[in-house]
C-alpha cells in the first residue's frame, strides 16, 4: 500500500500532523466468525513509510513524481495547470478540486483556483475553466466537444477577470491551481499562456490513458454530444481516412510536446494505480499540497462523470432510418418501433458485430505502444504492467469493446426481413 501512494506528508512533527483520527476496522471472516481488528497502529506505520518514501524522488518522464529542495526553490508562487486531455477523468478531477476549494483545503495549502462569476457565466462551476482556456484557442471547437466558451462578446470580460485573478494571486504570493481539458486543443496558444503566467513558476500536468482505450471513449462522448461524425459505428468512423491522425494530435503525447517546449510537464499515468488518481495528482504531481494530499488519501475516490454508454441501439436505428427513410417509425408507427426495439433487445449477446480489420488492429496497437513508450519511463513500459499488459488488454478489447454492432447484417437476415415484411409490407431493403 505504501508503494501505491509514494506520497509526501506535512513537515510538522508526526504527533502534530493534521490527520483525522479515525479507527480503521478490518472485518475478517474466519470459520463463520467476525473478528474486528484495530489497525490504527498499522495506519501510523503506513504514514511513517509515506514520509520516508518522499525523502528523495527523481523526475522521470511519465511517472508524475518530482523532487524539489525548499532552499533552492524560486521565490515565485507556482501555477499548476492541468491540461487534460479530454476523457481522462478531467471532469471528475475538476469536481474534486472544486470540493477541496469549498472545504477550504486548497486555502490551507495557499492555493487559489479561478472561478468565473455565476451571474455572468452560468453553468457548473467545474466547467467554467474551459471558458478561460478557450480564450487561448485560435481554432474552432473540437468535433463533438463543448461549444466555444470564449465568443468575442465575452472574451474581454473573461480575460480581464483572468488577468485580475493572476495579479491578485501573484501579489499575495498565492499559488494557482487550474484544470481544463480545453488546454489540450491543438490551437491553444501556449506562448500567450506563458506570457500571462510569467509571474509564476509553472508546472503542467497531463494525464495519460492508453490510446486505443481513449479514442473509443472520445468517440462515445462525441456521440453523446450529437456529433454527426459519430453517426457512423465506431469501426467505420475509425477506419475513415484521416481519423486517427486527427485524434492523435489531441492525445497525451501530442499535448505533452506542445507544452513541454515552454513549461515543465509531468505525466500522470492513469494505469499505474487507477483507483488512486486523486492522491497521485495531489501527492506526487504538485508541490506544497500537504493538506490536499491528506484529503485525497482519506477520500481517494473521485465522482464518476460522463461514463461511456452502449451505442448499439442508436446505430441500429440509424441504419433503419437510412433504409426506410419514408417510414417515420417513432412518430407514425410507434407500435412497430416498439416491436423492433423488443426484438433487438432480445438478441442480447448474440448481436452480430463488426470488428476492426487486421490492418487497422496492427496500426492501432502499434501506435498505442509507441505512445506508451514516449510518455512513460522504461521501468514502467518494460514491466509486466506496461507494454505486455497493454497488448493483452488490446487484443481482448479488439474482440469486444472495439467492435461495433453490425446493423446491416441484422437487417439483411431472413428473420428481420420477415419482420419488416409482416409489419409494414416491405420485403426488401428499400423504402
Amino acid at each position: 500500500i505504501a508503494q501505491l501512494y509514494e506520497t509526501k506528508l506535512p513537515k510538522k512533527k508526526k504527533e502534530k500532523m493534521v490527520v483525522t483520527k479515525k479507527k480503521i476496522l478490518v472485518i475478517i471472516i474466519v470459520v463463520g466468525s467476525l473478528i474486528l481488528v484495530d489497525v490504527d497502529l498499522a495506519y501510523q506505520k503506513l504514514v511513517n513509510l509515506w514520509t520516508k518514501e518522499m525523502s528523495t524522488k527523481q523526475v522521470s518522464a511519465g511517472d508524475g513524481v518530482k523532487s524539489y529542495d525548499d532552499e533552492q526553490e524560486s521565490k515565485k508562487p507556482i501555477a499548476v495547470i492541468h491540461v487534460g486531455p479530454h476523457k481522462t477523468s478531467t471532469t471528475s478531477l475538476q469536481q474534486s478540486i472544486l470540493k477541496f476549494s469549498k472545504k477550504g483545503v486548497l486555502t490551507l495549502d495557499n492555493f487559489v483556483t479561478p472561478m468565473l462569476p455565476k451571474k455572468q457565466f452560468p453553468g457548473p462551476d467545474w466547467k467554467k475553466k474551459p471558458y478561460i482556456a478557450q480564450c487561448f484557442d485560435s481554432e474552432p471547437g473540437i468535433d463533438g466537444g463543448p461549444p466555444n466558451g470564449c465568443p468575442k462578446k465575452n472574451r474581454d470580460r473573461i480575460m480581464n477577470y483572468f488577468t485580475t485573478f493572476l495579479s491578485n494571486a501573484s501579489n499575495s504570493s498565492s499559488n494557482v491551481l487550474m484544470s481544463s481539458e480545453a488546454f489540450a486543443k491543438e490551437g491553444i496558444n501556449v506562448t500567450m499562456l506563458k506570457d500571462y503566467l510569467q509571474d509564476f513558476d509553472v508546472e503542467v500536468v497531463v494525464f495519460y490513458r492508453r490510446f486505443y482505450d481513449w479514442i473509443l471513449s472520445f468517440y462515445n462522448q462525441m456521440a453523446k454530444n450529437g456529433a454527426k461524425s459519430a453517426n457512423q459505428p465506431f469501426v467505420e468512423w475509425l477506419e475513415t481516412n484521416g481519423t486517427i491522425d486527427r485524434m492523435e494530435v489531441l492525445h497525451t503525447a501530442a499535448v505533452y510536446q506542445r507544452f513541454n517546449t515552454h513549461f515543465e510537464v509531468s505525466v500522470l499515468n492513469m494505469h499505474r494505480n487507477a483507483t488512486l488518481i486523486l492522491p497521485t495528482f495531489f501527492c506526487q504531481n504538485i508541490k506544497h499540497t500537504n493538506h490536499s494530499c491528506h484529503e485525497a488519501i482519506r477520500n481517494p475516490t473521485m465522482p464518476r462523470s460522463n461514463p461511456s454508454t452502449s451505442l448499439d441501439s442508436r446505430h441500429f436505428w440509424n441504419e433503419i432510418t437510412i433504409r426506410y427513410s419514408s417510414m417515420n417509425f417513432k412518430r407514425k408507427h410507434r407500435d412497430i418501433a416498439q416491436n423492433i426495439n423488443d426484438k433487438f433487445n432480445a438478441m442480447g449477446d448474440s448481436i452480430p458485430r463488426r470488428c476492426l480489420s487486421e490492418g487497422m488492429k496492427r496500426n492501432l496497437l502499434d501506435l498505442s505502444i509507441q505512445i506508451e513508450k514516449s510518455v512513460t519511463p522504461p521501468e514502467w513500459h518494460n514491466s509486466d504492467q506496461g507494454i505486455q499488459s497493454l497488448t493483452t488488454d488490446f487484443h481482448e478489447k479488439a474482440m469486444s469493446k472495439l467492435c461495433s454492432v453490425d446493423a446491416k447484417a441484422i437487417l439483411d437476415s431472413e428473420d428481420w426481413q420477415k419482420l419488416f415484411a409482416n409489419e409494414i409490407g416491405i420485403d426488401d431493403n428499400k423504402s
